[in-house]
């Protein structure tokens, strides 16, 4: 689910495209033997080659309060890569005559803003312009609770379309929630039977299904949130995302799955190479991941603290999972160690010391910032001797000091230097520059 402050993954950087003649299974074992011990990120890793998972690895906590530990069968909200599947299920469709890529929404519900011109087509590769539901402010304010269809349906045909569909493309959950219950129509089944039947138990995967209150003693993890201290996370209702982000798994069953998908035991080569196709960044329920001259296919997400990530190298016949559920650590930043170490380089261990900084000192930071056509506010105060950021409608998030009037807030990949003579704070993500001004 979309925030301002956003969870970026971005493989698009130079490294040696060496392929290793084999994985340093030590080093890596150091690399999140060091995010354990400083607290610095929980979930579990996989990586896979031909099909076979050569290396996974637990680390942190699945249950910080009973301090179970995850391992390979530890259950994981992935978020959106539950579009990945949706998607496989709608091609399933098609390829059984019930669906056509053609399709227009109008037949299913003609409520929704422009449905006679939307098309499934629309739906899976974000073409819509239907508003993302994700993204109002008073999505924070239900978000726990049980929806039904018909309250979820309001909810989307009563934003406004954002543009014309087909015009062009912007991500919104509002699609896969339409195709959720479309499908449901279309095989007379719930969504949840569905990932079953048609997915899960023909790939063997055990640990794949929609999610529901999580079930601590099934071996399932809970998410947290580092504000001071960490605290656990609420919990969205599955009821809510479904299609676009319910599924429940682990690392090794996304493997299986992207590898299953490739090898065509889904969908045909046909629906394949539809699904796979790229316009304005999106595909029909994937995403292409570049990594230098290298490509490949998969889906990240992220749901209350959960953040996913599931990759498979066509050419390489690679594939490399994450699920994080507690985080103080860019999760981008283990994708990157893990690829140079699977493509032949040398990554260097993190250190983790931090610059320690006064309470007074801190205090001079204090206040709310804002600008000119910036849409929110930064709030920022101290608890103890951290700041804590937050922007207007989102979760507080704490703020790591680097020294020299600069903190970081690593899971989004922020950074924020103040200069408290002048009342200002450059805020920097992205590549791109906000420069705020503290109100007085």
């Amino acid at each position: 689910m979309k925030n301002l402050i956003t969870f970026v993954i971005c493989f698009a950087i130079c490294l040696s495209t060496l392929m290793a003649q084999s994985i340093d299974t030590q080093k890596l074992d150091a690399y999140f033997d060091l995010l354990e011990q400083n607290e610095k990120l929980s979930g579990t890793v996989a990586i896979s080659e031909k099909g076979k998972v050569i290396y996974t690895r637990g680390f942190g906590y699945a249950d910080k309060q009973s301090k179970r530990k995850p391992d390979e069968n530890t259950k994981f909200r992935i978020g959106s890569i539950s579009k990945m599947f949706t998607s496989v299920l709608v091609f399933q469709a098609i390829e059984e005559n019930k669906l056509s890529l053609n399709t227009k929404l109008d037949q299913f519900f003609p409520e929704v803003p422009n449905a006679s011109s939307i098309s499934i087509d629309d739906l899976l590769s974000h073409r819509s312009g239907i508003f993302n539901l994700t993204n109002s402010p008073e999505y924070l304010t239900y978000h726990t609770q049980a929806k039904t269809r018909e309250e979820l349906l309001k909810t989307i045909a009563d934003y406004e379309s954002i543009f014309e569909p087909g015009t062009k493309a912007d991500y919104s959950n509002s699609n896969y929630l339409l195709l959720s219950w479309i499908l449901e129509d279309v095989f007379e089944k719930p969504y949840t039977e569905m990932v079953d039947i048609y997915i899960a138990k023909p790939l063997g995967l055990k640990n794949t299904k929609v999610g529901t209150k999580i079930l601590g003693d099934q071996n399932e993890a809970f998410s947290y949130n580092l504000i001071g201290n960490w605290e656990l996370s609420q919990e969205t209702d599955m009821s809510i995302p479904l299609g676009a982000g319910a599924i429940v798994s682990t690392p090794t069953d996304l493997l299986k799955f992207l590898q299953s998908l490739f090898e065509q035991q889904l969908i045909s080569g046909e629906s394949l190479e539809t699904m796979t196709d790229i316009r304005d960044g999106f595909g029909r329920g994937a995403l292409v991941i570049p990594f230098k001259d290298k490509k490949s296919f998969g889906h990240t997400g992220g749901i209350d603290e959960f953040r996913s990530m599931a990759s498979y190298f066509l050419e390489e016949d690679f594939g490399f999972a994450m699920i994080a559920n507690a985080q103080d650590y860019n999760p981008n930043d283990v994708a990157l160690f893990v690829l140079n170490s699977y493509f032949g380089n040398d990554p260097e261990l993190p250190s983790f010391e931090e610059v320690s900084v006064s309470e007074e000192e801190l205090d001079q930071f204090i206040g709310e910032y804002g600008a000119e056509g910036f849409p929110l506010t930064i709030s920022v105060k101290r608890e103890g001797k951290r700041l804590i950021g937050q922007a207007t409608g989102q979760g507080a998030f704490p703020m790591r000091y680097d020294g020299e009037n600069t903190f970081s807030f690593a899971q989004a990949g922020l950074v924020m230097e103040f200069f408290p003579e002048d009342d200002l704070m450059v805020m920097k993500q992205s590549g791109m520059e906000f420069k705020l001004t503290r109100n007085k």
